[in-house]
């Protein structure tokens, strides 16, 4: 049967075509270009009005018009592209149907139950009037009304009707394409052909080449190659690596090289400003003369300097050299993430890897020296300033009240956890105002508890950590307000009266983040140990009675190693298949739960606001949370980040346990991005057990035996075969 194709005449195929394609690109595009409207995260009822505060509302206010016209843009872009397809709708639902099933009764203008004698009049009475040699008259309905009464009166032309839809018969196959004609049209094919290699030869390789070169020149952290290869250089080196150190080799990240980035353009003041910083007092922990490669390339030295000038709150021209501070204060998080990463990277080489240029892993000194970092940077203020002097209006004149011989306050949770009217007393020298903004701010310092769960995901026993086995350490943070913690009303903070401090004792905070009330005036002669000593004490006669005296007495020294004698066989008897269908399903939840609360981490980064005015963005808190031994000062289980900690959140932390039975007295840390020294942790202890040896081993020893001879003894039979069919062959 001949073939044809039919085009697209009127246009409503092609229609079709083109709005599902489109589609596919509208839909996810109106999704991810759809301006969000961000909600602000962990926001209280006070409110800090410092005047850097204010400042940077007030700057961050200005720069919001260009958000809003990027968002206005972004809307209107949308709105065009829905009005297109809107179009496109229109066009298709207006269009005419270019198909139609053949009818004869229709085009007599007849009903399909007519009789023969009403077909007759009826084309009579039609012919009559689409006569081509009348007035008025239409050849091709003539020729429809002649085919249609053929086809109900001949008997050969009803059977093709009824067969085949068409009293002429069969017809070729059509194949519809859903393109216009003048596509194929002769006159059109050069533009036709013109368009193609334009769209296909030129602008699509352009664009992918475009895409491809753009993107092997950045990291997944959207870093430049350079910069982490640079980092891996001298990161992985063992030496000591101080802060001052660490500062020179973020400065030397390519992002700030003119020649690879626009981030930092050299400008034709820098030589006299940067040279006039350099030679002033303002900065004494810059370092300027060095001789190792890119660090002491112009532009790193230019970096260093913004960035010790930020930490000295050294005051820079507001034309020049501030724009670019800015803009290296707002790449530094992702530097210091990038530096973590390739601390990682050069602890697995170390350990797994091990090679003349990369043989000592680093030091947990080394990874909180980075993490420091990132705090001095948010903060604005070197890492043995006073945590107390990121609270608003409070000077360097002041700590000489927060640390006399009745009292010692060094954090921001001890001067919270002090009674309202002492901490009032304390701070006495500034305005109620300011006090105001002082708790503001102490209102949106957090507080995190850490639980932990140690499991073996794979074994029966699940809470019972053997030699080599997985070990799964389920970290549950919760984080809450100082204020809550401590239950601090917010409307009665000026509302009582002064105390003198002499009169009450202050609060102690001991290591395990609790408040200890010191003894009372009468039991000041007697000698007293510090309260964590106490508490450290206490805790060790109330753990003792409860370990057996077997595991004592077959226990070794911590420092040969905590091995100790194996356990023998298992006990008899299996559980029953209740007790083990809870269990699973109980496994079951949990691995949802835990699934479900990553898919949410991942999805949610905004957590609360940190109080940062010397930073040039509204920073989110973040955390790394890791597992460290600090008596070795080692890192067991890498950093990872933690965002999105608004109230609580599950973080699963895994290692290999030791190959021979042990105690492991570990560290759970969490140690915050943004706040000076804020750090949190909580021991972990792990009783390694000896492994068990299933029952049967010998048995399945057996068994491979006898299989390797089966499968021995198959091979010298068929070499066998086929040696006689080669004899038989000869």
């Amino acid at each position: 049967m001949p073939q044809q194709l039919e085009y697209d005449e009127q246009g409503s195929t092609f229609y079709y075509f083109l709005i599902s394609f489109y589609g596919l690109f509208l839909l996810p595009a109106t999704y991810f270009l759809w301006p969000s409207r961000k909600k602000a995260a962990g926001e209280t009822g006070l409110v800090c009005q410092c005047d850097p505060c204010r400042h940077k509302r007030v700057r961050l206010e200005e720069e919001q018009p260009r958000e809003t016209l990027w968002i206005i843009t972004r809307v209107a872009v949308i709105a065009v592209l829905w009005l297109l397809l809107a179009f496109m709708l229109y066009k298709v639902l207006t269009a005419e149907v270019s198909y139609e099933e053949y009818d004869p009764f229709s085009i007599l203008e007849l009903n399909s139950d007519a009789t023969m004698g009403e077909i007759r009049k009826q084309y009579r009475r039609l012919s009559k009037v689409y006569h081509p040699d009348k007035q008025g008259g239409d050849q091709d309905m003539f020729m429809k009304i002649a085919k249609a009464y053929e086809a109900l009166t001949d008997e050969v032309s009803r059977e093709n009707w009824i067969k085949y839809g068409n009293p002429d018969g069969p017809q070729a196959a059509t194949f519809g394409i859903a393109l216009p004609s003048w596509v194929v049209e002769k006159q059109n094919s050069i533009w036709v052909l013109g368009l193609y290699m334009l769209v296909f030869i030129i602008i699509l390789p352009i664009a992918v080449g475009t895409w491809w070169y753009r993107s092997i020149k950045y990291t997944t952290a959207n870093l430049l190659i350079q910069t982490s290869q640079v980092f891996f250089h001298y990161l992985s080196k063992p030496r000591q690596l101080t802060i001052k150190r660490l500062l020179m080799v973020m400065a030397a990240a390519f992002e700030f090289n003119p020649q690879y980035s626009k981030l930092l353009p050299p400008r034709p003041s820098d030589d006299e400003e940067l040279t006039e910083l350099i030679h002033s007092r303002d900065l004494p922990h810059l370092t300027v003369k060095v001789k190792e490669p890119v660090l002491r390339e112009p532009w790193a030295v230019k970096t260093s300097i913004l960035i010790h000038a930020h930490l000295g709150k050294v005051g820079l021209p507001p034309a020049t050299l501030r724009p670019d501070q800015k803009t290296v204060l707002k790449v530094c998080p992702r530097l210091i993430n990038e530096m973590i990463n390739i601390l990682n990277q050069v602890w697995i080489y170390a350990r797994y890897r091990p090679s003349p240029q990369v043989s000592t892993p680093p030091s947990q000194d080394v990874y909180e020296s980075v993490m420091r970092m990132s705090q001095m940077v948010v903060q604005q203020t070197w890492d043995r300033e006073s945590v107390v002097l990121q609270l608003p209006h409070i000077q360097t004149d002041m700590l000489r009240h927060f640390r006399t011989r009745r009292r010692n306050i060094t954090t921001v949770e001890e001067f919270v956890a002090m009674k309202n009217a002492d901490r009032r007393s304390l701070v006495r020298a500034i305005s109620d105002e300011d006090y105001l903004d002082v708790m503001a701010v102490c209102s949106s310092f957090p507080h995190v508890t850490i639980s932990t769960e140690t499991q073996v995901m794979d074994d029966d026993d699940r809470h019972k950590v053997t030699a080599g086995s997985m070990v799964t350490v389920t970290v549950t943070l919760e984080r809450v307000g100082l204020l809550e913690k401590y239950k601090v009303d917010q409307e009665s903070l000026l509302g009582s009266g002064t105390v003198s401090l002499e009169e009450e004792d202050d609060p102690v905070i001991n290591h395990n983040n609790t408040v200890v009330e010191n003894v009372g005036a009468g039991e000041k002669g007697k000698s007293q140990r510090p309260s964590w000593e106490k508490n450290k004490k206490e805790e060790t006669e109330h753990e003792e009675p409860e370990e057996p005296m077997e595991e004592k007495s077959g226990s070794v020294s911590e420092e040969e190693g905590g091995e100790r004698e194996s356990e023998g066989e298992v006990e008899g008897g299996g559980k029953g298949e209740d007790e083990e269908e809870e269990e699973w399903q109980s496994l079951q939840e949990t691995m949802k739960i835990q699934q479900q609360k990553k898919k949410e981490l991942g999805v949610n980064k905004e957590s609360h606001p940190v109080h940062a005015p010397f930073f040039p963005e509204v920073k989110q808190e973040g955390w790394w949370l890791y597992i460290a031994d600090k008596r070795r000062k080692e890192i067991v289980v890498l950093p990872q980040r933690v965002q999105g900690l608004k109230s609580e959140l599950t973080q699963d932390l895994q290692f290999q346990a030791p190959e021979k039975p042990c105690v492991l007295r570990y560290t759970v840390i969490l140690t915050s991005d943004s706040y000076l020294n804020l750090q949190f942790s909580t021991e972990l202890k792990i009783d390694v057990s000896q492994r068990v040896e299933v029952k049967g081993r010998s048995q399945w020893a057996e068994l491979e035996q006898e299989e390797e001879e089966e499968e021995a003894f198959e091979e010298t039979e068929s070499e066998g075969d086929f040696s006689d069919l080669s004899d038989s062959d000869s």
